[in-house]
């Protein structure tokens, strides 16, 4: 027995630690990223139940296509992330351009658009 504090280890079937209810970012349907609030986790592959919150529909999302917030992780130039697109109701894979704090510069990969963002709206 070892004294000290450590971090337990996700539960079988949820490696990435999720718990019910928090809200994720996660691809749908090829390469389209939208807000769901995690329902529950585990199974072959390690699915997770999600809602989607824009149109309360139902989906299973793999642990690849989840992502979570910028605020959780370090963010760096030139990362990979998926970035709220204008109005902020669909996400869409992107490259950090500059980081200033709280914005965060991105180019979309698939039109090359150009936008600076809040960083709660980098994924």
């Amino acid at each position: 027995m070892g004294c000290g504090t450590s971090t337990p280890a996700p539960a079988p079937g949820n490696p990435l630690g999720l718990k019910v209810g928090q809200v994720i970012v996660c691809e749908w349907q090829g390469g389209q990223f939208f807000e769901a609030k995690v329902q529950a986790f585990g199974g072959q592959g390690d699915p997770y139940k999600v809602t989607f919150i824009a149109d309360n529909i139902e989906g299973i999302v793999y642990q690849s296509g989840v992502f979570l917030p910028a605020g959780k992780k370090p963010i760096g130039v030139n990362q990979s992330v998926v970035a709220a697109y204008q109005d902020g109701k669909i996400f869409y894979a992107a490259l950090t351009e500059k980081v200033d704090g709280n914005k965060i510069s991105v180019k979309y990969t698939q039109d090359g658009v150009q936008e600076v963002k809040d960083k709660a709206d980098v994924w």
